[in-house]
């Protein structure tokens, strides 16, 4: 079970939604979309939280936080992170324990979207229902729209149907693993938001190689 620790001291942070840094390929053209060809620089600020093994050996695990206005690619990259523990050390079967963990994410976020948070979590009165992830990963999603805007996962899906999330040319496997990582993020956008099925993704695939890889390969 999750257990609250200190948190790191945090720094000043505001109310915007937008994003505060981009990581747009080099010489290319700029995205309308929250996950991008390379992963963000990670935020600095972060809280450790400790859980329960399957033997009872108590352990500690370091999470990043994320505070309105900072680059939004990182609370994905929050959002997956807590879904990971949540698998890791067997969260699910127990309301306390999925409980404790929406308590973990609130102390790794700061400003609106922890108070957006907070909300979502006190309008939750069904902790003692089944289907604990399910329920978590709704919370999510909904936190994701709040934060990112109704049209985000509409954009995020055009960028990555039109190909401009380029596989580059020296690092074929590379590239296409990290289009893989976008496809399993997808949810975390909206309410609606869903992960491409196999045969989609690899069209996008495809579509993203550069013109000599796609000469090789398709």
């Amino acid at each position: 079970m999750a257990k609250d620790n200190e948190k790191s001291k945090p720094s000043r942070s505001n109310r915007s939604g937008k994003k505060a840094s981009s990581d747009n390929q080099p010489n290319g053209p700029k995205l309308n979309c929250i996950l991008r060809a390379k992963d963000p620089k990670p935020n600095d600020e972060t809280i450790k939280a400790k859980f329960t093994e399957s033997d009872g050996t108590e352990v500690s695990e370091q999470i990043r936080g994320w505070k309105t206005g900072d680059v939004e690619a990182n609370l994905v990259a929050l959002m997956n992170r807590m879904v990971s523990l949540g698998e890791m050390y067997d969260m699910w079967g127990d309301a306390q324990k999925a409980k404790k963990l929406c308590q973990t994410m609130s102390r790794a976020l700061e400003g609106q979207v922890r108070d957006d948070w907070q909300q979502l979590v006190n309008n939750r009165s069904d902790w003692n229902a089944t289907q604990q992830k399910g329920k978590f990963l709704t919370m999510l999603q909904k936190l994701g729209q709040q934060t990112f805007g109704p049209k985000a996962f509409k954009q995020q899906q055009k960028v990555l149907e039109d190909g401009k999330i380029k596989i580059p040319e020296a690092s074929n496997r590379n590239g296409t693993y990290r289009l893989i990582q976008i496809n399993r993020m997808l949810p975390f956008l909206s309410i609606h938001a869903k992960s491409y099925d196999v045969e989609d993704l690899n069209k996008i695939i495809v579509k993203s190689l550069s013109p000599k890889a796609m000469g090789k390969y398709v």
